[in-house]
């Protein structure tokens, strides 16, 4: 309403007395308070009719009745949490370490014969070896990214390298099973045999890892999906409100 000299003729009312349970918000009422003592005042510097200043008069105070509304049943419900900055620096320090140990076992698959005669799968881990330091450096700086598409990624980057380590260890096993049949190398069979136990070890490990970022990447996603649910609801309800302002009046 640019422009519109506002005169409020509202007098102030003697403080009512405090309910026992009700949530203090004291200073947001006083200011909806004031807002809406502004705004019931005389449209005319304009010269406007009565009929629009009132409906929009109406509007505005039915729209902070229902927003006081609902501001009030979110303080009073209590909301789940999303992960706190802790919880994540743990799972990002316990994924770290994981991968420092996935790191070694992909650098020893390299000495795999099957991995001599096929570097498919080896340029893949690398690639994933590659990936993994700016994903941890970005929660590390910033945790809360973990909430969104980060989390997920790094759930889906364990996974892949807990598959991937199960794959080096049977690759091992193929080439154990290929000397014992063959040429009969003890030194190959025993490294293979030491790649392979590392490999499952560290599958193992990303797993367990995976585990507990997947609960906590569960627990941001229930805490996001009802803080958007009731964002919908005021949404709907102010909407519904100010459809309901905006009707004509009968004649």
């Amino acid at each position: 309403m640019t422009g519109v000299v506002c005169r409020s003729r509202v007098t102030q009312a003697p403080s009512p007395a405090k309910s026992p349970g009700v949530p203090h918000v004291s200073p947001l009422l006083r200011d909806v308070g004031a807002f809406i003592g502004d705004a019931s005042i005389e449209f005319r510097a304009k010269g406007a009719g009565p009929t629009e200043p009132v409906r929009w008069f109406a509007m505005r105070i039915v729209f902070i009745l229902v927003f006081l509304s609902s501001l009030l049943s979110a303080q009073s419900a209590k909301l789940k949490e999303f992960p706190t900055d802790e919880e994540i620096r743990l799972v990002v320090s316990q994924a770290e370490r994981a991968f420092a140990d996935y790191k070694q076992a992909v650098a020893l698959e390299a000495s795999l014969p099957t991995a001599k005669k096929d570097r498919v799968n080896l340029d893949t881990d690398k690639q994933l070896v590659d990936m993994v330091p700016k994903l941890l450096d970005a929660l590390k700086a910033n945790p809360s990214r973990f909430n969104g598409l980060a989390g997920l990624l790094l759930l889906t980057t364990l996974d892949d390298a807990s598959r991937n380590a199960a794959l080096c260890s049977n690759s091992g096993m193929g080439d154990i099973a290929q000397e014992l049949l063959s040429s009969h190398d003890v030194a190959t069979i025993y490294r293979s045999m030491a790649i392979s136990q590392k490999c499952v070890d560290v599958s193992g490990q990303l797993y367990t890892v995976s585990e507990s970022v997947n609960a906590l990447f569960v627990k941001a996603m229930e805490a996001q999906e009802e803080l958007g649910e009731q964002a919908t609801d005021a949404l709907n309800k102010c909407a519904a409100a100010m459809k309901g302002a905006t009707k004509p009046g009968k004649p």
